[in-house]
C-alpha cells in the first residue's frame, strides 16, 4: 500500500509534470503564431510615434505597424474626412493627402465606402463620429453596416478606448462609456486576443471570398496596459512578396503583437501606410495610392477640454452640459458683468517647435464678436480675437506660434468682451521646428535716417498723387482714436510693436476716398543724412512697422482692395501704380516697388514692379521677384504663412502689425516680414530688378494704390498706417559673393 501510495505519488508527480510541459507547449506555440517574422527596428516618428516594418518568409509577408503611446500626453489620434465631404459622387482624397494637410506625422486609410454607383455612390458606409459629430451615408451605403464593429476615443486626453458593435440605429451593444466617444470610425470584423492567443475572431457577417482569402488588409487596434494604439498594415495581391492575409491571420498577428482589440478597416487596393518625412511607406496593390473616404491620422498634438487638471479657472463661470456644440461632456459659460474671469489652458509640450494653437467654442447670438485668446509664446504674447457668433461646434485656427518644450506656453480667455463667451477646448499641433533666424549676410554701419511720426515730419517728404483731392496723407495721425465701423476685428488698432513710451502715431495714406476712380498716392523720402545716399549708390535696409486696414470682415467689404505699396523711386514725382496706360506727368513709374494688398481681395495680391518712366511698370517675373516660386500670387497660396486668426482674413497680413524689412545689398534686392509673433518670412529672396528699370538715384517710398473704380463702404476703415521708419547704411559680411551666404 505504501508503495502504490508511492508508485501513485510518482505518477502524480509525472503527470502533473506532463501537463506543465504540455502547457508550456501550448503557451511557446502560442506566443507566435508566425516564429519566422522578421521585425525591424522601431523608428521614432515623434515623441509616443514609433513605425516599423515586419516581414515574413513564408507565406510571404510584408507589414507596415505604427505604434502609438497614449499615455503621452502630446499625441493624438484623429479621423480625417475627405475634403468634398460625405456627399454622392463627390471626389475621393488620398490618404497622404488628408495626413498633410492635418499636419499628421503617421496615417492609414480607414473606413471602407459606398462603391456602386447610384444612391450614396462614395459616400461612407462605415460608421464615422468625429469631434463628437456623427458623419453618415445614406440608408443603402449604411446599409450593410448593421451590427458590426467601431473603435473610437474619448475627447479627454485618450482616457477612454472602446470597441463596440453597433446596430442598424446606431445603438451600441455596449453602451458603458459610449457617450464620452467623440472620434470613431467603423470596420468589419473584430479580433480579441490575450496573453499571445486568439480568444474571438468575428467576421460580423462578411462573406467568405472576403474573410477567407488572401488580401491586402487595414486594421487599428489597441492594448489596456500599456496603452497602445497599433496601426497595421498589410500588403498583398503581389504573389511571392506580399501574399495579404486572411482574417484568422490577421487575428493570429494580433495576438503576435499584443494588440487585445482590433478591427479591420477597408483593404484591398485602399490600404495605405504614410509617414512623415517618408510619404507612402507600404506597396498598395493597385501600383499607386488610392484616393478613399476617411484616414486614421497621428498628429503631435496636446487637446485640452476644459474638465483637464492642466486647465486653470478664475472668475465666476457656468457649466453648460447641453449645447449640441460643445467638445466632449460641457464648456463654461460667461459674460463680462460677472466680474473678472478666465479660463487657461497650459499645456505641457514634449517638443520645441512652430504649433498652430486651435481654439473650440459654441455659437449662437449674444456671443462676444471679439473673444481675447492671449497665447504666451517663445516670442511673447499675442491675443487674438474670436467672433464666437460663428464657427461653432468645431477648431478654429487662432494662429502659428512657436513654443518651447515644457509648460511654459500658454492660452488664457478673459471675459473682457461684449457678450458672453464660451470656454471650451484648445488644442496644440506641432507642424515643425522652430525655424533658424534668417541670417542677415551684413552688418549696419550707421543710420540714415529714423522717424516715429510723433511729430510731422511731413518736410522730410515729397508727396505724388495720380489725382489730386481724392487721396489723404496725415504725417502725425493718432491711430488710438480709430475705432472700426464697417465690421470685422479688431475694432481698434493697438500699439505697433516698435513703438516705445505712449506713442501711438504713424504716417497714415488713403486712396480713391470719393470719386470711384483708380488712384494712388505716394510719399518719397528726401532727408536721408549725409545728401546724396540713395539706394543706388550705398547698400541700405529699410525697416518698418506696417497696418493695412480695410473694411469688412473676412475677405473685406465693398471695395476693400487696396494694396500697400513701397520700394525705391528715381523720380518723386513719380506715384507707384501698376497701370501702364495713365497719363499725366505723374506716370508711369521709375524705379522698383512691392505691392500688397490687406485681405486678399485680388487674384494678384502679391505684387512686384519695376519701370524706368517711360513704359508701364513691369510685373509677373518670378526671376526678378521671387515670392515663394512666384511674382503674383494670391492670399490662397499664403494661408499658412499669414494664418487665419492671427490674421482676420487668411493668407492676407491686413489688420495687423507687421514689421517690413527691405535690403538692398550689391545691386540684389530682398525682402522680410516679421510677424506680430516674431515668427520671420522671407518672402522674397535675393533678386536683380530689371535691367530695363532706372535704378539709378533710388530712394525709399511708401504709398498706396487702388486700381479698382470702386470707393470703399465705410472709406474711413480703409487705409495704410506706416511706423517706426529707420533707414540704415549696411555692409555685407565677409564673404563678399552673395551667392556664397546660404540663403538660397
Amino acid at each position: 500500500m505504501k508503495k502504490i501510495l508511492c508508485c501513485r505519488s510518482v505518477q502524480s508527480i509525472r503527470y502533473a509534470a506532463m501537463l506543465a510541459v504540455l502547457s508550456l507547449m501550448t503557451c511557446l506555440a502560442h506566443a507566435a503564431y508566425f516564429p519566422n517574422m522578421v521585425y525591424g527596428a522601431k523608428t521614432q516618428i515623434a515623441p509616443g510615434v514609433t513605425w516599423q516594418r515586419a516581414t515574413n518568409p513564408s507565406p510571404a509577408q510584408r507589414i507596415v505597424i505604427i505604434e502609438v503611446d497614449m499615455t503621452n500626453r502630446n499625441v493624438e489620434l484623429v479621423p480625417v474626412f475627405k475634403a468634398a465631404g460625405n456627399v454622392a459622387n463627390s471626389s475621393n482624397e488620398k490618404t497622404s493627402s488628408m495626413a498633410a494637410r492635418s499636419d499628421a506625422v503617421a496615417a492609414i486609410n480607414a473606413g471602407y465606402y459606398h462603391i456602386t454607383a447610384g444612391d450614396g455612390y462614395l459616400m461612407t458606409n462605415s460608421y464615422v463620429e468625429i469631434d463628437g459629430v456623427f458623419i453618415g451615408g445614406t440608408n443603402s451605403s449604411m446599409k450593410p453596416e448593421n451590427n458590426r464593429s467601431v473603435l473610437g476615443f474619448s475627447g479627454n486626453h485618450h482616457a477612454i478606448a472602446k470597441r463596440t458593435k453597433l446596430n442598424s440605429s446606431f445603438v451600441p451593444a455596449d453602451p458603458t462609456d459610449w457617450d464620452k466617444i467623440v472620434d470613431a470610425i467603423g470596420g468589419r470584423g473584430h479580433f480579441i486576443t490575450s496573453g499571445g492567443v486568439v480568444i474571438t475572431q468575428d467576421n460580423e457577417g462578411t462573406s467568405s471570398s472576403h474573410y477567407d482569402s488572401l488580401n491586402p488588409r487595414t486594421l487599428i487596434g489597441y492594448k489596456a496596459s500599456p496603452y497602445k494604439v497599433y496601426l497595421v498594415t498589410v500588403d498583398g495581391r503581389q504573389s511571392g512578396v506580399a501574399e495579404g492575409m486572411t482574417y484568422t491571420q490577421l487575428a493570429q498577428l494580433m495576438a503576435d503583437l499584443g494588440v487585445e482589440q482590433s478591427i479591420s478597416l477597408d483593404g484591398g487596393g485602399s490600404t495605405t501606410a504614410w509617414i512623415k518625412g517618408s510619404g507612402v511607406v507600404n506597396t498598395p496593390s493597385d501600383g499607386s495610392e488610392r484616393s478613399v473616404v476617411t484616414a486614421w491620422c497621428v498628429l503631435s498634438a496636446n487637446t485640452m477640454d476644459n474638465t483637464v487638471e492642466e486647465v486653470e479657472v478664475t472668475g465666476s463661470w457656468a457649466t453648460d452640459t447641453l449645447s449640441a456644440q460643445k467638445y466632449y461632456l460641457d464648456q463654461l459659460i460667461t459674460d463680462n458683468t460677472a466680474g473678472a474671469a478666465s479660463v487657461k489652458w497650459t499645456p505641457n509640450l514634449a517638443e520645441d517647435g512652430l504649433y498652430k494653437v486651435y481654439a473650440w467654442w459654441t455659437s449662437e447670438p449674444g456671443r462676444a464678436t471679439a473673444a481675447p485668446y492671449e497665447i504666451v509664446h517663445a516670442n511673447g504674447t499675442s491675443t487674438m480675437y474670436a467672433n464666437q457668433t460663428t464657427k461653432g461646434g468645431k477648431w478654429n485656427l487662432l494662429g502659428i506660434f512657436p513654443f518651447h518644450a515644457g509648460a511654459g506656453g500658454s492660452v488664457t480667455l478673459r471675459n473682457t468682451a461684449t457678450g458672453t463667451i464660451s470656454a471650451d477646448a484648445v488644442r496644440f499641433v506641432r507642424i515643425s521646428a522652430i525655424p533658424a533666424p534668417i541670417t542677415p549676410g551684413y552688418i549696419v554701419t550707421g543710420n540714415l535716417y529714423q522717424t516715429d511720426f510723433e511729430t510731422d515730419v511731413s518736410s522730410d517728404f515729397n508727396v505724388s498723387q495720380h489725382i489730386a483731392g481724392d487721396n489723404s496723407i496725415n504725417f502725425s495721425y493718432d491711430y488710438s482714436t480709430f475705432s472700426q465701423q464697417g465690421g470685422g476685428f479688431p475694432t481698434s488698432i493697438p500699439q505697433s510693436p516698435g513703438s516705445t513710451g505712449a506713442g501711438t502715431k504713424a504716417l497714415r495714406m488713403a486712396v480713391n476716398l470719393n470719386n470711384g476712380v483708380v488712384n494712388g498716392i505716394t510719399a518719397t523720402l528726401a532727408a536721408i543724412t549725409p545728401p546724396g545716399r540713395t539706394l543706388s549708390t550705398t547698400n541700405m535696409r529699410i525697416t518698418f512697422d506696417a497696418w493695412i486696414n480695410y473694411n469688412g470682415g473676412v475677405g473685406g467689404g465693398t471695395g476693400s482692395t487696396e494694396w500697400m505699396t513701397f520700394g525705391g523711386s528715381a523720380d518723386p514725382a513719380r506715384v507707384a501704380m501698376a497701370n501702364s496706360d495713365y497719363a499725366g506727368a505723374n506716370q508711369p513709374f521709375s524705379g522698383f516697388y512691392f505691392a500688397i494688398s490687406g485681405e486678399g481681395g485680388s487674384s494678384t495680391d502679391y505684387r512686384y514692379y519695376d519701370g524706368n518712366g517711360t513704359g508701364g511698370a513691369t510685373g509677373n517675373n518670378a526671376a526678378r521677384a521671387n515670392y515663394l516660386g512666384n511674382a503674383s500670387v494670391n492670399s490662397s497660396s499664403f494661408s499658412s504663412i499669414f494664418p487665419e486668426g492671427e490674421y482676420e482674413t487668411s493668407g492676407a497680413p491686413g489688420k495687423a502689425w507687421n514689421k517690413f524689412e527691405i535690403v538692398s545689398l550689391n545691386g540684389k534686392l530682398r525682402l522680410l516680414v516679421t510677424r506680430p509673433d516674431g515668427f520671420q518670412i522671407l518672402l522674397c529672396d535675393w533678386f536683380t530688378p530689371n535691367t530695363s528699370a532706372t535704378l539709378t538715384g533710388l530712394l525709399p517710398h511708401f504709398g498706396t494704390m487702388d486700381l479698382n473704380a470702386g470707393v470703399a463702404s465705410p472709406g474711413q476703415d480703409n487705409f495704410v498706417l506706416y511706423d517706426n521708419l529707420k533707414v540704415d547704411a549696411i555692409a555685407p559680411t565677409p564673404p563678399s559673393n552673395i551667392d556664397d551666404w546660404g540663403l538660397y
